[in-house]
């Protein structure tokens, strides 16, 4: 008999898309390598929900009232082999004994836990009384990165969990095209900063280079409207999208000036190197591995929401000079492929 896997994510305008990204293309992994898949979800966008029902896979939504603590109390009630976590956000951690609550309250269950990790601030902290079966972090890790406390740890790019067309052969660019976009939310304001920037005269591109700026489903409408706007007067490409499939607009671009999360996997798989902004002092030491590896042009740090304008025009000349990647050294779109087989380990 298959083994049931749920996978628990969430996505919204404060968490962002990341999480529901990745637990997607695994969920296509586990259930490639047969096992039953179901999304157990908060009720997010639309966009979610309707992509589970397109996948034909079991969802189970979460409801209005739920407490974290005791969130297990809702799971689906029939038979449960393994729970994957992709929850490891600032706003989860910042409940006290959230994760490892619900790490515990599975194996009290005999539910096995794979925990999908993130870095600093949005790390699994262990309790002994609550040691996940398997913790996998797809972040390339600094060296002095800590290794979680776990049954099973798991570590490193090759764990990063890509859609596998992103293994498929790699197609050149057919235009000179820098790519801006901060992600499914950007709670920052960094693209209309950078915006602001071109339009100010500030930042500019060589001469028959063009910019695409990307947003995702969380800008709201206004704010997607008056980002439009912008684009519109520098004579700048506009696109919103409802759910990030953005291997064509990787792949069409010859730069990309990025937000600090999982974005870069994808870009940087596609052969491009990309300028990363940071908005959090913290994001500069995530980072520097990806920089230390040549897989980004630079690191731009935000200071009181600003950045050096100098800095950024330097590297974008500096990003335009074509430099071959190494990036598929460390990232060959078989990630999910990884991640199911270490997650049918623990419920073997």
């Amino acid at each position: 008999m298959s083994k049931q896997v749920w996978l628990r994510c969430e996505a919204d305008s404060e968490v962002g898309l990341g999480h529901w990204n990745r637990c997607q293309y695994l969920a296509i992994a586990l259930a490639s390598a047969g096992a039953r898949v179901g999304f157990i979800l908060n009720r997010g966008p639309d966009a979610v929900l309707d992509a589970v029902r397109a996948m034909d896979l079991r969802m189970h939504v979460m409801p209005s009232d739920f407490h974290i603590v005791d969130e297990v109390d809702h799971y689906p009630q029939d038979t449960i082999d393994a729970v994957v976590l992709d929850m490891s956000s600032r706003r989860t951690l910042s409940r006290e004994g959230a994760l490892p609550n619900i790490v515990s309250d599975l194996k009290a269950r005999n539910v096995r836990s794979a925990l999908i990790d993130g870095l600093g601030d949005c790390a699994y902290i262990n309790h002994r009384a609550s040691l996940a079966d398997l913790v996998i972090t797809p972040y390339y890790l600094p060296q002095n990165e800590a290794v979680r406390s776990a049954r099973k740890w798991v570590k490193g790019a090759e764990y990063a969990m890509l859609s596998s067309d992103y293994n498929s052969e790699f197609v050149g660019v057919e235009e000179d095209v820098i790519l801006l976009s901060m992600g499914g939310a950007d709670p920052w304001g960094l693209t209309e900063k950078i915006l602001d920037a071109f339009r100010a005269g500030l930042l500019s591109l060589p001469p028959g280079w063009s910019l695409l700026t990307v947003i995702g489903p969380f800008f709201g409408e206004q704010r997607a409207v008056a980002i439009q706007n912008q684009c519109e007067e520098l004579g700048a490409r506009f696109l919103a999208i409802e759910n990030p499939a953005m291997i064509e607009i990787y792949r069409r671009s010859r730069a990309a000036i990025l937000g600090p999360g999982l974005s870069k996997y994808e870009a940087v798989a596609c052969g491009l190197r990309p300028i990363v902004v940071c908005p959090d002092p913290d994001d500069e030491g995530f980072q520097k591995p990806f920089l230390d590896a040549r897989m980004l042009v630079g690191i731009i740090k935000c200071e009181h929401g600003g950045f050096s304008i100098d800095e950024m025009s330097s590297l974008i000349a500096k990003a335009i000079i074509s430099d071959e990647s190494n990036a598929r050294r460390f990232i060959d779109g078989k990630g999910c492929m990884r991640v199911a087989g270490e997650i049918f380990k623990i419920i073997s």
